[in-house]
């Protein structure tokens, strides 16, 4: 097949996968989470007498009891005098930081837990059926009758799902930043970073799915399975890193295990941290575990998540070729 053919059914698998999501319903509801965070976000007002934060210097917030002992020409030490409301002044709360810290710790809430937690999980069950009726025999026997290479249609429609997410992604990232700038004149554009992390974290486990989704070709099975290894994952991240912090004595063969596990399986918990660092979000948010103790790469461990991800879709791969329609 030459390169203008490969192209036309990509484009058609991508279009294929839109419709799809269309009449199911899962584009409308995504597109229906990002308008509702992005009038949130035009609901958003910050204020108070320290716009930007320094190095070095304390914030307190108004009334805090430590107020009483700061000396009068301490000048390391200063008082945040300032509110945060929601729905437009209805919901009002004290400041507690200065105006760009309060931003990005909004900024995070959207992106690291709405986004990269709540959101990836949600987008993992949301597309779970997409490739599970993909290569229903029903449907492959159809596709599978052109003169096309079965390898293009699993990765041109694993292809489909990744451009459909990113494009939800997109709405939701922008679409919130740009609220929040206009409310409150703060333009981080560190926060528009987060979109290649987000759809990294997505399509690493979305190839797991992709294998479930040819090995037994049920939904179901994809959305529990997808979401039980994630877990697995998380929670093997998560304990690696507080067993290397806690330094506790471990076995040699439990120690390897531990490391072959960490290094092999996907890091949820590491595109959290990650996340935190690339928003600069760590002074208003502390991360799970304090990577500053570790010896820790967010390179490494980035490449080595992509890298399972892709044998998992080359295992997928496989046995879509090989098995008979």
């Amino acid at each position: 097949m030459n390169l203008p053919s490969t192209i036309f059914v990509l484009r058609w698998l991508i279009n294929d996968t839109f419709r799809q999501a269309r009449s199911n319903g899962v584009y409308w509801f995504m597109l229906g989470v990002s308008v509702i965070c992005i009038f949130v976000c035009l609901s958003i007002g910050v204020s108070g007498n320290v716009p930007e934060s320094e190095e070095g210097v304390t914030y307190l917030p108004k009334g805090d009891p430590r107020i009483n002992k700061i000396l009068p020409d301490d000048k390391s030490v200063v008082v945040v005098d300032g509110e945060i409301t929601f729905a437009f002044g209805a919901i009002r709360a004290q400041a507690t930081r200065p105006r760009d810290q309060e931003v990005r710790f909004i900024q995070w809430s959207l992106i690291g837990l709405v986004a990269d937690t709540l959101g990836v999980l949600m987008a993992l069950i949301w597309t779970a059926g997409f490739l599970p009726t993909f290569v229903n025999p029903s449907t492959a026997a159809v596709l599978l009758a052109k003169p096309i290479p079965r390898w293009t249609l699993l990765f041109g429609k694993f292809i489909g799902v990744l451009v459909f997410v990113a494009f939800q992604v997109t709405i939701f990232a922008v679409g919130t930043w740009f609220a929040l700038g206009l409310r409150t004149g703060y333009w981080d554009a560190q926060y528009l970073l987060s979109l290649p992390l987000l759809l990294i974290h997505f399509s690493v486990f979305f190839s797991f799915s992709a294998l479930l989704a040819v090995t037994t070709r049920s939904t179901v099975t994809c959305i529990f399975g997808t979401m039980l290894f994630w877990l697995i994952c998380w929670a093997m991240n998560y304990g690696h890193h507080m067993v290397a912090k806690i330094g506790e004595e471990m076995s040699p063969v439990a120690y390897g295990l531990m490391e072959a596990g960490y290094w092999i399986l996907p890091k949820p918990a590491d595109f959290g941290v990650i996340l935190i660092d690339t928003l600069q979000a760590g002074n208003v948010y502390a991360p799970p575990f304090d990577v500053t103790k570790l010896s820790w790469s967010p390179v490494l461990s980035i490449l080595s998540s992509c890298l399972f991800g892709l044998i998992m879709l080359l295992f997928a791969a496989r046995e879509w070729i090989t098995t008979d329609y």
